[in-house]
């Protein structure tokens, strides 16, 4: 009796053993082909890559048993992530430098502007005036254009280029675009400072949680370690009643306004983010920053296969 009953116990686990690794065919997923440029310049080896992008499929939730393998001949890395379908290959593949930092506001770039003696800031301004139906102008606390339309996104970096914006304002303060939400996204100006917070560096712990953010889908909950919370308490009590910017690379995640100084170096990343776009930034957080710069050489989004009933 006592051994039938030790059987019955372990079958579950007996058979788990025995199942072969779920791949991309059998039930969906993701597949990417790219490859890295400028790896010499940047010190980093295909090994190296590889065991970045390795540790970062190992923070994917979801993903079941994902694989990365690199082929010297043609120098593509190779990707397989069953389980996942329609991931931004863009964003797994992203160099992976999150940072909490200011933002600077449009008082700020008036004062710059009037410093440089220049009206480009104006001039951006207003030369969407007329288009307000497309998307506001920046007299948004946090953003300087808001809900421009993604097909209009290259259009204003062509204005500001133009205007040469980026001549009056100093190296530690950029344009970067919010992630889009309905197929719009602001515009904010992040000020880099020794202030700012290097995430990937701080962060002592992360998890995926439901958002309480008033949008469906997933939050990254993050808490920092000893010296990253005190930075964080400092600049939050820097910047009551002001916006932060939580950003990876040059797309700025989230812009939230802090009300108090924050202690215990606990935040969370949420918003208008699905399930795959959380675990991702949750794979970036935790799997270390890439130097080299991606080119995506293709992507297949694999559907799952529908069961067969007999």
């Amino acid at each position: 009796m006592k051994q039938t009953l030790l059987l019955i116990l372990l079958l579950p686990f007996i058979y788990s053993c025995n199942q072969k690794p779920k791949t991309v065919a059998e039930i969906g997923g993701t597949i990417i082909d790219c490859k890295f440029s400028d790896m010499a310049l940047n010190n980093e080896t295909p090994q190296q890559i590889t065991s970045i992008l390795q540790e970062r499929l190992r923070h994917l939730d979801g993903a079941t048993t994902p694989t990365v393998s690199y082929n010297e001949s043609d120098s593509l890395f190779h990707i397989e992530i069953p389980g996942l379908p329609y991931l931004s290959a863009e964003m797994l593949l992203a160099h992976g430098r999150m940072n909490i930092s200011e933002i600077c506001l449009l008082e700020d770039l008036t004062k710059l502007q009037n410093a440089a003696n220049s009206k480009c800031i104006d001039s951006l301004l207003s030369y969407y005036n007329y288009t307000r139906d497309d998307f506001r102008l920046g007299y948004m606390h946090t953003a300087i254009l808001t809900d421009v339309s993604v097909f209009n996104i290259h259009h204003v970096d062509s204005i500001i280029e133009v205007l040469n914006i980026k001549s009056i304002l100093p190296d530690n303060i950029v344009f970067k675009w919010g992630m889009a939400y309905e197929k719009r996204a602001n515009l904010y100006i992040v000020k880099s400072s020794s202030g700012s917070i290097d995430l990937n560096r701080t962060h002592k712990s992360s998890k995926i949680e439901n958002s309480d953010s008033g949008y469906p889908g997933a939050a990254l909950s993050i808490s920092l370690n000893e010296a990253g919370a005190r930075k964080f308490e400092t600049l939050t009590e820097l910047n009551i009643g002001q916006p932060l910017a939580i950003t990876v690379d040059d797309f700025v995640l989230s812009a939230p306004t802090v009300s108090s100084k924050i202690e215990g170096g606990s935040l969370s990343i949420s918003g208008a983010f699905d399930h795959n776009q959380i675990a991702v930034f949750h794979a970036l957080l935790n799997g270390g920053v890439i130097a080299s710069q991606a080119k995506i050489a293709s992507v297949d989004y694999v559907e799952r296969k529908k069961e067969k009933w007999f």
